[in-house]
């Protein structure tokens, strides 16, 4: 209660047209304000704009030299593959032709006791 009795408040009538006048004069003070702003708001956005757009490139970019990088990876890899199974196919080329050799001799040798 003591709180309502130390506030005072103090109301002043002006007539409609003052009002009008302060509101006019405050649009023609603010308004250049606020379409500057606009503007920079404007420029801003297309600049991040452009921003994304080319982070948005530099991802793709990113994304199709990994892919290459993995690709070329696996080749490499196949590639290896390639000469691990290559090197195999002649050790048992070579492995088949020394059994063919003993084979044979072993054939020749048992005609020779057959006859």
């Amino acid at each position: 209660m003591s709180r309502v009795l130390e506030s005072q408040r103090v109301y002043l009538f002006v007539n409609e047209s003052t009002v009008k006048k302060y509101e006019e004069d405050l649009t023609e003070e603010v308004e250049p304000q606020i379409l500057e702003l606009v503007e920079r708001a404007k420029k801003g956005l297309k600049v991040l704009e452009r921003k994304q757009h080319s982070l948005k490139t530099k991802a793709e970019h990113v994304s199709v030299a990994k892919t290459a990088t993995h690709r070329s990876v696996q080749s490499r890899m196949d590639e290896r593959k390639l000469r691990i199974l290559a090197g195999q196919r002649q050790d048992l080329e070579r492995e088949m032709q020394a059994l063919q050799a003993k084979l044979d001799a072993l054939q020749e040798s048992g005609y020779d006791n057959q006859s």
